[in-house]
C-alpha cells in the first residue's frame, strides 16, 4: 500500500480519470490482499503459541490427574482385574501363591479398593504387603472406609488401620470408640493423625478411655489432655496407676508443672529412668529441684534444662549435652544409682545384704555410695 501510494504521487496530472481508478483498483485489491495475509499470519502465530502453551501444562500434569485420566479410559473390572495380576506378582515374588479364580473373594476385596479414591500404587503396596487383604469381602472393606470417613480419615489409612488391627477389628467396637473419643472433645481432623502414630487405639474400649482422663484429669487440665491424646495417642496404652506415679514425681519430687510435664513424653519412660536422670542431674550441678513452696526459688533455676531435654534424650546425649560428662562416667554412675536402689529396697524390706564381697570390705560400702561419688 505504501509503494501504490508513492507511485500515485510521482504520476504526472495529465493521467486520464480512468487509469486513476484502476489504479485505485489495484491499491485496494493489494490492501485485501495484505490484510488476508496478516490474518493467516495471526492465525499461525496463535496455533503455535498454543501449541508451546499445551506443552507446558502437559509437562505439568500431575501424576495424580494421568491417574485420573487413565482411569477414564478403562472400566473398573479392567482396573480391577490388572491391579489383581500385578499384586499376585509381587506377592509371588515374596513366596506367596495366589489360586487367580474368577469369582474368588480376592479378586471381590481388589474390586472393592478399585472403586474406592485411592491410586495403583497405594492399592499394589497395601495388598502386597498385607496379604491378609484379599481374604476381606467388599462389604466389610466398604463399610470400613465408609466409618474411617465419618470422622476424617483417608481411605488408604483406613484400610491399613483395618488390616493393622486385624482379626480384632469390629466395626461397632471401633464405631464406639471413635464417638467416645469425640465426646471427649477430641476433633476429628486430629484422628488420622493420631491412628496413623498409633493403630492400637482401636483395640480399646471406651471405659479404658474414661480412665486414662479421669487419671490425667488429677493433674493436667482438660486442654492439656487433649495435647497430650492428639500428640500422643500411646498414652492411653499405659496403665492408670503408671501415669499418676510419673505425673506424682515429676511435680511432687521435682517440682514441675502440668505445663512443663505436658511438653515430654513422660509417660513413654520408666519410673526408674526419670529417678536417674534427675539425680545425675542434679549431683552434676546442672538442675536444682525447685520447691513449690518457695515460689521466690523459681529465680534460681532459670538455668534448669527443660524436661524433655532430659528425659527424652539418648544417655549419650544427656551425658554430653545436658550433665556435660562422658559416657563412661554416666554408665559407672547408673551402675552405683542401681546398686544404691538396691540397697535400699532390701533394708526396706529387712533383709540384709546379699553382696558378700562388699560386706567383707567396709571401705567398698562408702564407695558404692552416691554421696562419695
Amino acid at each position: 500500500k505504501h509503494e501504490l501510494t508513492l507511485r500515485l504521487a510521482q504520476i504526472p496530472f495529465a493521467v486520464s480519470s480512468v487509469e486513476i481508478v484502476k489504479l485505485k483498483k489495484i491499491a485496494k485489491e493489494e490492501t485485501r490482499k495484505m490484510g488476508t495475509l496478516l490474518k493467516q499470519l495471526r492465525r499461525r502465530s496463535m496455533l503455535r503459541a498454543f501449541r508451546r502453551q499445551s506443552a507446558l501444562i502437559s509437562g505439568a500434569i500431575s501424576s495424580f490427574n494421568l491417574y485420573r485420566l487413565r482411569l477414564a479410559t478403562c472400566s473398573t473390572d479392567e482396573r480391577a482385574q490388572r491391579l489383581f495380576e500385578e499384586i499376585t506378582d509381587r506377592l509371588a515374588s515374596k513366596g506367596h501363591t495366589i489360586l487367580p479364580l474368577r469369582h474368588s473373594c480376592q479378586q471381590n476385596a481388589i474390586f472393592a479398593l478399585a472403586k474406592q479414591d485411592i491410586s495403583d500404587a497405594e492399592i499394589i503396596d497395601i495388598a502386597a504387603s498385607n496379604a491378609q487383604l484379599l481374604r476381606m469381602n467388599n462389604e466389610e472393606i466398604s463399610s470400613a472406609i465408609n466409618l474411617f470417613a465419618l470422622f476424617g480419615v483417608s481411605t488408604a489409612t483406613a484400610v491399613r488401620l483395618m488390616l493393622a488391627v486385624g482379626k480384632n477389628f469390629k466395626l461397632e467396637s471401633v464405631q464406639l470408640l471413635l464417638r467416645h473419643l469425640v465426646a471427649h472433645g477430641l476433633s476429628t481432623k486430629h484422628f488420622e493423625t493420631m491412628l496413623r502414630k498409633c493403630s492400637d487405639v482401636l483395640n480399646l474400649t471406651p471405659a479404658r478411655v474414661d480412665e486414662t482422663f479421669d487419671v490425667m484429669l488429677d493433674f493436667f487440665s482438660h486442654k492439656q489432655c487433649l495435647f497430650i491424646v492428639s500428640h500422643h495417642p500411646s498414652v492411653m496404652l499405659y496403665q492408670p496407676d503408671d501415669l499418676r506415679s510419673k505425673y506424682e514425681f515429676l511435680h511432687l519430687s521435682i517440682g514441675l508443672s502440668n505445663v512443663q510435664v505436658s511438653q515430654s513424653r513422660w509417660f513413654e519412660h520408666p519410673l526408674s529412668k526419670l529417678e536417674l536422670r534427675f539425680e545425675c542431674a542434679c549431683r552434676c550441678g546442672v538442675y536444682e529441684i525447685l520447691d513449690v513452696r518457695q515460689e521466690r526459688q523459681a529465680r534460681l533455676v532459670k538455668h534448669n534444662p527443660k524436661l524433655r531435654d532430659i528425659i527424652d534424650t539418648s544417655d549419650e546425649a544427656f551425658a554430653r549435652h545436658v550433665c556435660r560428662i562422658s559416657m563412661e562416667e554416666f554408665r559407672i554412675f547408673s551402675e552405683m544409682y542401681a546398686r544404691q536402689v538396691q540397697l535400699l529396697e532390701r533394708q526396706n524390706a529387712g533383709l540384709p545384704d546379699t553382696s558378700q564381697f562388699v560386706q567383707d570390705q567396709p571401705w567398698l560400702q562408702k564407695a558404692f555410695s552416691l554421696d562419695a561419688w
